[in-house]
């Protein structure tokens, strides 16, 4: 339903955005290698539920343009 897909895009959403926060500031700050980590870093996006936030963003948009029409 669209309140559990919403709600449970909130989740994947916020665990998404702390880790890549969380890593943006160590690779500023010099405390990581972005080179040496981007595989693993695409790897614990998906694992956090990249795919799936995509997945129920893109159903809301195709259903909100269907009610429009």
């Amino acid at each position: 339903d669209v309140l559990g897909s919403r709600g449970l895009g909130d989740v994947y959403k916020r665990q998404i955005k702390d880790y890549v926060v969380q890593k943006q500031a160590q690779w500023i700050s010099g405390q990581a290698d972005i080179d040496a980590e981007w595989d693993s870093y695409c790897e614990q996006l998906d694992r956090l539920g990249l795919q799936e936030l995509i997945e129920i963003r893109t159903n809301a948009i195709n259903n909100s343009g269907s009610a429009n029409s």
